[in-house]
C-alpha cells in the first residue's frame, strides 16, 4: 500500500516550512507567510501529484474551516425531503462546502449523538431538518436549546433564540381553500393522517380554519386508525365525505390524494366534476396521474438554498443568536385536472 503523504513530505519536496504548505493547501494568502507565487504553485502541483489530502480535524483545531456541512434527517422521510436534500447538496456545493448527513427515525436521542458524532467531525454547521416528534419536545428542547451554528427546517420548540427556514403551510392551505371557492366549491374537507400536535399539520389545520367558518369546516384525521389507510379512508368516503356532500377535499400529501382519486372512481364519484382533489408536495407522479393532479409545492429548491444561505450567515457571526432569525417561505398551488 502507498503511502499516505504528509505536509512534511510536500515540505521537504519543495523546500519550504511545513507552515507555508499548510497555509498554501489551507486557500489562505500565502503573501503574509512570505512564500513566492511561482513556489506556492510547485506547492500545489506537488499535492496534486501525490493526491494530498488534507487532514479535516487538523484543519478544525487550527481555527480553519473543514468546508463540511452536517445534515440531521429523519431516515423514513417522505419523497419531498429527499428532492429537498438533493438540493441542499447542490447549494452546498455551489459554495465550495460538502455535505455529510446522518439520519435516525423519531429518536430524538440518537439524532443528538449523531449531532455530537458531527461535530466530532468538525463541520462547520449543521441543518437540522428532523425535531418535529410527538412526545419528545422536552426532551429535544433540553439537548439542543443554545447550541450554535444550526439552522432548522421548520419552526423548532426551544426557548433561546434560533435560526430557521419555515414553509408556510398555514398560507398554502388557505390559498388553496380561497381558490376552490372561486370555483363555487362549498363543502371543502382537509384530510389528514397524522397527529395535530406536529407543527407542520397544526399549521395546515391553522389555514384551513382561518379560511372556513367553523359551521362549514370539515375535517378528517385518520391519525391511529386502526387497519390499513386505505379501508380507513375508504370508510371516511361512506360514512363522512358522501353523506356530507363534500366537494372539494385537500390532502395531506400527493400520495393519498392518488389513493383518494381510485377510491372515489371505485364509487363511481367523478373528479372534479363531483368532487375537487388537491394534494400535497408537487411529487412527480401528479402531473401523470388521471386526471392530472392539483397540488401544493414546497418549493424545494428555494427553501433549499435560503437553507444553506442562513446557516453561512449564522457560522460568519461567530457568535450566539441575539434573537430569532426566522425566513418564512410560502408554497405554492399548482392548479391541474383534479380541480
Amino acid at each position: 500500500m502507498t503511502r499516505k503523504i504528509r505536509l512534511i513530505d510536500i515540505a521537504k519536496e519543495t523546500g519550504v516550512s511545513v507552515a507555508a504548505v499548510s497555509k498554501i493547501l489551507g486557500n489562505n494568502n500565502c503573501t503574509s507567510i512570505g512564500v513566492r507565487p511561482d513556489k506556492a504553485e510547485l506547492i500545489r502541483k506537488t499535492a496534486a501529484k501525490y493526491n494530498y489530502i488534507p487532514n479535516i480535524h487538523a484543519r478544525a483545531l487550527v481555527g480553519q474551516s473543514s468546508k463540511l456541512i452536517g445534515i440531521l434527517v429523519d431516515s423514513c422521510q417522505p419523497p419531498v425531503i429527499s428532492r429537498l436534500l438533493a438540493e441542499l447538496e447542490r447549494h452546498i456545493a455551489l459554495r465550495g462546502y460538502r455535505v455529510v448527513i446522518a439520519e435516525a427515525h423519531e429518536n430524538i436521542e440518537i439524532l443528538y449523538e449523531n449531532y455530537k458524532v458531527l461535530k466530532q467531525h468538525g463541520v462547520d454547521g449543521i441543518i437540522f431538518m428532523s425535531h418535529d416528534y410527538v412526545g419528545q419536545t422536552a426532551r429535544f428542547r433540553e439537548l439542543f436549546d443554545g447550541e450554535n451554528n444550526i439552522v432548522y427546517q421548520g419552526i423548532p420548540h426551544l426557548d433561546k433564540p434560533y435560526a430557521c427556514v419555515n414553509v408556510d403551510f398555514s398560507n398554502g392551505i388557505a390559498s388553496a381553500v380561497n381558490y376552490l371557492r372561486q370555483g363555487v366549491r362549498e363543502r371543502i374537507g382537509l384530510f389528514l393522517t397524522a397527529s395535530p400536535c406536529i407543527v407542520t399539520i397544526g399549521s395546515r389545520i391553522d389555514g384551513y380554519n382561518s379560511a372556513i367558518s367553523e359551521e362549514r369546516r370539515i375535517i378528517i384525521n385518520l391519525a391511529g386508525q386502526i387497519g390499513t389507510l386505505k379501508e380507513s379512508a375508504a370508510k371516511a368516503i361512506d360514512e363522512v365525505i358522501i353523506p356530507k356532500k363534500v366537494d372539494a377535499l385537500i390532502m395531506q400529501n400527493d400520495l393519498q390524494a392518488l389513493m383518494m382519486l381510485g377510491l372515489l372512481a371505485e364509487r363511481g364519484i367523478r373528479v372534479p366534476e363531483d368532487i375537487a382533489i388537491i394534494g400535497h408536495d408537487n411529487e412527480p407522479f401528479a402531473e401523470y396521474s388521471r386526471p392530472e393532479l392539483s397540488t401544493i409545492d414546497q418549493v424545494t429548491e428555494t427553501v433549499a438554498g435560503e437553507l444553506v444561505k442562513l446557516l453561512l450567515e449564522v457560522i460568519g457571526l461567530q457568535e450566539e443568536l441575539k434573537e430569532n432569525r426566522i425566513i418564512n417561505i410560502n408554497p405554492q398551488l399548482i392548479c391541474r385536472q383534479s380541480t
